[in-house]
């Protein structure tokens, strides 16, 4: 009987996915959830309650439909301690003076590996990053733990070129400290052996390919990879890697931008830049309510006359998740039609938005933004030492990758080139595991 040696973690902005590494030589993808129409993908997902439950995937999302707009009256909770002389807690939601919110929904922790900022707080309690994300990769481990009956320690874990967000003069301390909080947070989940490697590598190790050059790009949520293998008497070699913090979430800001942003309220020439600026991502989203000064902006915005209704339901109700993900859903259906729609309706709450969004805006939107995506491989191919019309195989995956304006630049510029969809949550997982066979089956 086969018997699991390693996992390969491909830990995603808005998908995550595990293989399994067996003594055999075989590599699987685990079946996450068979019911869904992505059933090797977990969502990047965290949930918290202020009574110490955590769970991650499709499991958060269904807790916080239900507890969501569960709220303890500051004050009134176990965490303060009321005396004659007034309450005392240490809860920074009581100093804001608002209704303490039961649960929380926490996504897109990805782009937060490069942050300064190592905690975020809640009911008291500050959750370390390498806590979050470990909360994924634990939930991920669980699963082929289960599958198997064996407790597997050794993992290799996908990362990208670039980190969203690591640029500038620090870039080399802001990829040096994501790759240890992965590093870390993976210890936390249960991981004694942990190897790293490019995503876009990975890819890579997931197709049969003729000698020769072959390049691979993986465009995400948050960062787009690219890498380029020589093949050459049955020996493969990465000759370049190169990367670019471009990726969906910051497309999805593009169309808060340019179709949202009025509607929403953000606008208002009395709107704060922080909220203005924050309320673009869902990532931005976590910063501000981590921050206890918004809610006194937006009260102050609104003695100016700003309807900040929706903001507030945003940001203070729960809905965070939904609206970005009701944009996110029309970026998508844009790759397959020239027109979509963002709907975003709450009866309760007396909002009801239905936007239209065309695609020949949508590129006008994002087009300087493939103008740096162009640069990275160009650079890429410059590394490798070799023109475009050397490679003869272009692997694209990632959810991003399907835009269509995408395609057609890597078709331009690599026109002898067969340009190869592969899955966009199955292949990076599984070569992380062909590289974790290779490093641990035969030790």
């Amino acid at each position: 009987m086969k018997r699991p040696v390693a996992y390969g973690i491909d830990f995603g902005m808005t998908n995550s996915s595990i293989s399994i590494a067996y003594d055999n030589g075989d590599v699987d993808p685990v079946v996450i959830d068979e019911n869904s129409a992505m059933p090797h993908s977990l969502p990047s997902i965290v949930y918290l309650d202020r009574f110490g439950n955590r769970l991650a995937g499709s499991l958060a999302l269904q807790h916080f439909f239900i507890t969501g707009s569960n709220n303890t009256i500051c004050g009134n909770c176990s965490l303060a301690k009321i005396t004659r002389w007034g309450i005392f807690t240490d809860c920074e939601q009581y100093e804001s003076g608002y209704g303490c919110q039961n649960s929380r929904l926490i996504s897109g922790l990805k782009s937060y590996l490069v942050s300064k900022q190592d905690t975020t707080h809640s009911w008291s309690v500050d959750f370390s990053l390498e806590e979050l994300v470990a909360v994924i990769l634990r939930d991920l481990k669980r699963r082929p733990d289960q599958l198997t009956g064996r407790e597997v320690g050794r993992v290799v874990i996908g990362h990208p070129v670039v980190f969203a967000g690591a640029e500038g003069e620090n870039y080399e301390e802001f990829q040096e400290g994501a790759l240890t909080r992965l590093e870390g947070a993976a210890k936390l989940a249960g991981f004694s052996e942990i190897e790293m490697v490019p995503e876009s590598a990975a890819v890579l190790l997931d197709q049969y390919l003729d000698e020769g050059f072959s390049l691979a790009v993986d465009f995400g949520g948050g960062t787009y990879d690219v890498a380029v293998l020589l093949l050459e008497k049955g020996e493969a070699e990465l000759v370049a890697l190169q990367g670019a913090a471009v990726g969906g979430e910051m497309f999805d800001a593009l169309i808060f931008d340019n179709v949202m942003a009025d509607i929403v309220g953000t606008n208002y020439k009395w709107m704060p830049k922080l909220i203005t600026n924050g309320m673009r991502t869902l990532s931005g989203i976590a910063a501000l309510l981590r921050n206890k000064k918004i809610l006194p902006m937006l009260l102050a915005a609104a003695d100016k006359g700003a309807n900040t209704s929706i903001i507030n339901e945003i940001l203070f109700g729960g809905q965070a998740y939904h609206f970005y993900k009701a944009i996110e859903d029309a970026k998508i259906d844009l790759s397959e039609n020239q027109t979509a729609r963002i709907n975003f309706r709450r009866p309760d709450s007396g909002i009801n938005i239905s936007q239209e969004i065309y695609r020949k805006d949508f590129e006008s939107w994002i087009h300087p933004y493939l103008n740096k995506i162009d640069e990275a491989t160009n650079t890429a191919l410059d590394e490798a030492g070799i023109e475009s019309g050397q490679v003869h195989t272009v692997l694209r995956t990632g959810g991003s990758s399907m835009i269509p304006q995408f395609i057609n630049r890597l078709k331009k510029t690599f026109p002898k080139a067969e340009i190869r969809k592969i899955p966009a949550f199955t292949s990076v997982a599984y070569g992380l595991g062909i590289h974790a066979r290779e490093v641990w089956v035969n030790d």
